[in-house]
């Protein structure tokens, strides 16, 4: 009588259990990849999100900043308009020991009378023939004296 060698008689354990089939397989692997596919589109969503919430912020923070230097900007331009103004500059001169001139330490400038245009003399000298000029002035029949 001839053994079967896959039974041996001194081996105990769980009965063996066949190997699945070709569709539960393939059903597996199917239920498999789509949870795959949506855990990879949950974890994008979730990662887009936090992003755009973190650039949110951002642009929040940045817009802060930008609106605190109007603000000082508008303060500086107050203080600049403040400095130049004429009473002021005035009192600072005459604290530094300035006084205005009198009418005899003025510098007087005596007006000149602009000519009219048609008394300004010739207009503007004619500008230099360039080659391209002087080239079809003599292909047209001039003399080409003016040729270099």
């Amino acid at each position: 009588m001839t053994r079967d060698r896959g039974q041996a008689p001194f081996i105990s354990g769980p009965e063996r259990k066949t190997a699945p089939e070709t569709g539960e397989i393939a059903n597996y692997f199917f239920y498999t990849v789509i949870l795959l596919l949506l855990t990879l589109a949950g974890w994008l969503y979730l990662s887009t999100t936090v992003r755009v919430d973190a650039l949110a912020v951002e642009i929040y923070r940045l817009e802060l900043g930008k609106e605190e230097l109007r603000r000082e900007i508008v303060q500086r331009g107050a203080k600049l308009a403040e400095l130049e103004s004429l009473q002021r500059v005035r009192r600072e001169a005459e604290r530094l020991g300035f006084r205005p001139r009198t009418r005899d330490q003025q510098l007087l400038v005596p007006r000149r009378a602009v000519p009219a245009p048609s008394q300004a003399g010739p207009g503007p000298a004619p500008e230099p023939m360039g080659l391209w000029q002087r080239l079809s002035r003599f292909l047209r029949g001039g003399d080409g004296a003016d040729l270099p």
